[in-house]
């Protein structure tokens, strides 16, 4: 196969590959291209300033570091941050980032589960009891 056919291939599977990635994938993603400590440091200034104090944080207080996510919505969630990706039905998706690192949000309960991504960074699944506004 000749140089340029080969480029071509590859270029083609890695547009594929990112065009098809998963949500999740997609989030681990960006958090490494981002820096997960970078993240977690602006998502703690978040928490502490009085728009992130509400459980539904207004889009015109995310960072920029949070916008790159391109995310529905923006929560307090326990003692982290949850970034929501997806809604359906009275189901929500997202990656919950602890404020502290060695933090765990547990087995979850009733209507929510986790799965740890590293770094105290959970993909979380979540019945949403109240419709959201």
């Amino acid at each position: 196969m000749s140089r340029r056919k080969t480029y071509l291939t590859v270029a083609l599977l890695a547009f594929v590959a990112v065009g098809c990635s998963s949500p999740r994938s997609r989030a681990v993603s960006i958090a490494h291209d981002i820096g997960v400590s970078k993240l977690r440091a602006d998502l703690q200034a978040l928490a502490a300033s009085p728009a992130g104090q509400q459980h539904e944080i207004p889009q015109t207080a995310w960072p920029e570091s949070v916008r790159r996510f391109q995310p529905l919505s923006v929560q307090r969630h326990m003692n982290g941050v949850l970034m929501v990706f997806s809604r359906a039905e009275r189901e929500q998706q997202g990656m919950l980032v602890m404020l502290d690192a060695s933090e765990d949000p547990g087995s979850g309960g009733s209507g929510v589960s986790y799965v740890s991504l590293g770094e105290g960074l959970f993909w979380c699944v979540e019945k949403i009891r109240t419709p959201p506004s």
